[in-house]
């Protein structure tokens, strides 16, 4: 099955609309710099996983970002369990982790020059253990393009949005995030 293609004035059947596979749930822009960007009220029962995709994303110096949960403005700073690999442009192989934390490693690196990434949340709503995995790319010369990870949030708490943050100094300073929820 193909996708469905719209035209002005078209009559959207049922169907069509019914075989959207992505749904953009929330858009959000960063403006203003700042060590940790919260992304609220994006999470909901309609939809059981969601991705997030990064565009752009910049950063007052080299960081990997760092995921939080969140439930209305208030982060979840605790059981946070997790790995990442990340291959540099030497052939270097480097594993990261994380083992009972305040946040979460995505391997989405944060830069002066604009980088992407995705974040795919599994079960935010639901009272289970919260998952994700993560890529990103590292654009510096000097870096390592490769980066994966996975991790959970150890609780059965239902989420509604997600913080970004740095973990330091270091502040993201511009870059889009956009949410889509997949259709169940």
């Amino acid at each position: 099955m193909t996708y469905p293609v719209f035209a002005t004035g078209d009559v959207l059947p049922a169907s069509d609309m019914n075989a959207i596979g992505l749904w953009l749930v929330k858009t959000q822009t960063i403006s203003s710099a700042a060590t940790t960007q919260d992304v609220t009220s994006c999470f909901s029962s309609t939809y059981s996983n969601y991705r997030i995709v990064f565009d752009g994303i910049t950063a007052s110096a080299p960081i990997g970002l760092l995921l939080q949960f969140l439930v209305g403005s208030t982060p979840t700073a605790v059981n946070y369990y997790g790995s990442g690999l990340e291959i540099s442009l030497a052939g270097a192989v480097t594993g990261t982790f994380s083992n009972n934390q305040s946040s979460c490693g995505t391997q989405i690196v944060g830069n002066t020059t604009p980088s992407g990434g995705i974040i795919e949340v599994f079960a935010p709503q639901k009272t289970t253990r919260t998952s994700f995995t993560s890529g990103g790319i590292d654009v510096r010369t000097t870096g390592s393009p490769y980066r994966s990870s996975a991790g959970f949030q150890d609780s059965d708490t239902q989420f509604d949005g997600f913080r970004i943050l740095t973990g330091g100094a270091t502040t993201i300073t511009g870059g889009t995030i956009r949410v889509y929820g997949y259709r169940n």
